[in-house]
């Protein structure tokens, strides 16, 4: 009778989860992985709550919140 061997416990996708995860953090280093999968994470609940139609603008794209002229106000001056 055969004894298990390392090939029946590890998945194959284990070990590509386990090299990715190495590979990040030579790359882009412990500091910065954090930043990156909160990035991620916003970026997918924007898309989700878009596909929901629930998306809403958020206020942080328009840095000053001053009224916005339209082009036929600008010209009209």
């Amino acid at each position: 009778m055969a004894q298990p061997g390392w090939s029946s416990l590890i998945d194959p996708w284990e070990v590509v989860m386990i090299g990715a995860i190495i590979a990040a953090l030579l790359v882009w280093g412990p500091q910065k992985i954090p930043e990156i999968a909160k990035s991620l994470g916003e970026a997918k609940h924007e898309i989700q709550a878009a596909s929901r139609g629930e998306y809403k603008r958020d206020s942080r794209e328009i840095p000053n919140q001053q009224q916005v002229t339209s082009n036929k106000e600008i010209l009209e001056k």
